[in-house]
């Protein structure tokens, strides 16, 4: 293409960058528009300043000021060489602001090699230019701040891409380790799916979420973290990334796990209290009728108990429960729920276990009980026996309430035919509300 047909004022003109022409002896003999703009100044003022002007100053990125013989005019002037891409800031008498500029100069020989001009161009960066060091603050927050791209969500992705020191002080992986790898690492076992569904459902519909969730660290240990995720757009409004800003909370969660365990625990023998056991076994009944699964409850009364206080006194009455609640949790397992529900009776829910099996367990537990009584301090051996009350899911629904209703008629009938004994409720089983006094 012949470029002489191109009108090199009006191109010049037209620019949105910033053009300065300076004489050797640093005065401005031309700046165009967008120059005059950007300084703020007029056409008449611009022909009269001196790059030494005192009203005209030039700052470095740091916002030091910058001294006259480090102007890039001066610089290339006293050099005779280019400049390309220095920062600068612009300021003069008008007002405090700064006008942020990448700054580009070079020379203008004549036809003998003399300095002719000095052509300075600029690009306003204002806009770029971050006045508050974002970056060091986001990398120095206490919190974790953990970036990704938005796509995919699945799979492998989202991608990690930047991870703050706080991240790798919580977790104990460093930004090299996890860049380019799903967040999905720092899950396990028990990190809740439903958590986990929720997270998934928003980012796939570009949304905010906030959750508390369970990961793990590079050690294995878990974590808990209060997080907050939002999305990142880009200059065409597409979300190009998801920020995560994230807050340990694990002190806070076993504190309340502590305070909990407070009101469902039955302080003298660990078990469960009423709270508790009311709390648990609803849910474990509601797994097992979904799942169509056995679940048996027994109601456990010790047998004469009054008469242990009367003899003993209370202190050795509450060492004969302490000892009969830990033989329970021995005869048990994991997934059976033992409680304590006031006085000496006692309850044990056993999900996906038959009468039958509950039942051979419960005579080798009276057995056992029989067999090796409680040592109190006092040098006495207290010997005791329990008696107990079964009862089980038929093909009928079943409430706790009901479960309960029955087992404790069953309980109640082998109270009444000699103690000692286990009864199994049947529909013929008419109980009564009234127990016997021990």
């Amino acid at each position: 293409m012949d470029l002489s047909r191109l009108n090199a004022e009006k191109l010049i003109k037209n620019l949105h960058a910033g053009v300065v022409v300076y004489a050797p002896d640093s005065s401005i003999i031309y700046a165009n528009p967008a120059a005059l703009t950007i300084l703020r100044i007029t056409n008449k003022q611009a022909l009269e300043h001196e790059a030494f002007d005192n009203q005209w100053n030039l700052v470095d990125e740091f916002r030091k000021p910058l001294s006259v013989d480090k102007y890039p005019v001066n610089l290339v002037i006293k050099n005779k060489t280019p400049i390309s891409n220095i920062e600068l800031g612009v300021c003069d008498g008008s007002c405090e602001e700064i006008t942020w500029v990448l700054c580009n100069a070079y020379p203008e020989f004549d036809e003998n090699n003399n300095l002719a001009e000095v052509v300075t161009t600029f690009t306003d960066i204002t806009h770029q230019k971050q006045m508050i060091p974002f970056k060091e603050i986001v990398e120095l927050a206490n919190d974790v701040i953990l970036v990704t791209e938005a796509d995919p969500i699945i799979e492998n992705g989202p991608k990690i891409v930047y991870a703050n020191q706080s991240f790798t002080k919580l977790t104990g992986y460093h930004l090299d380790e996890v860049r380019g790898k799903t967040p999905r690492i720092l899950q396990g076992p028990k990190t809740q799916q439903t958590t986990r569904d929720k997270i998934r459902h928003a980012l796939e519909n570009k949304q905010r979420v906030s959750e508390q969730i369970l990961n793990y660290k590079k050690s294995g240990e878990p974590y808990w973290i209060d997080m907050n995720i939002f999305p990142l757009k880009n200059a065409l409004g597409e979300v190009a990334y998801y920020a995560a800003i994230e807050r340990d909370v694990t002190k806070m969660k076993q504190y309340q796990a502590q305070l909990k365990e407070l009101t469902i625990k039955d302080p003298l023998t660990n078990l469960l209290n009423r709270r508790g056991f009311i709390e648990s076994s609803k849910l474990a009944l509601d797994s097992c009728i979904k799942n169509n699964q056995h679940l048996t409850l027994t109601m456990i009364d010790v047998d004469h108990f009054k008469q242990i206080n009367d003899k003993f006194g209370h202190e050795s009455g509450d060492l004969v429960l302490q000892s009969i609640a830990a033989t329970f949790k021995s005869f048990c397992d994991g997934n059976d729920i033992v409680a304590r529900l006031g006085g000496e009776e006692f309850c044990i829910v056993s999900p996906d276990k038959s009468i039958s099996s509950v039942v051979k367990r419960l005579a080798k537990l009276q057995d056992f009980l029989k067999n090796n009584p409680v040592e109190l301090p006092c040098g006495e051996r207290v010997s005791y026996t329990v008696s107990n009350g079964v009862s089980s899911l038929t093909s009928e629904p079943y409430t706790l309430q009901n479960l309960l209703k029955n087992a404790d008629k069953a309980l109640y009938r082998a109270k009444k035919i000699g103690r000692d004994q286990t009864v199994v409720f049947n529909e013929n089983l008419y109980g009564t509300d009234i127990k016997e006094e021990d």
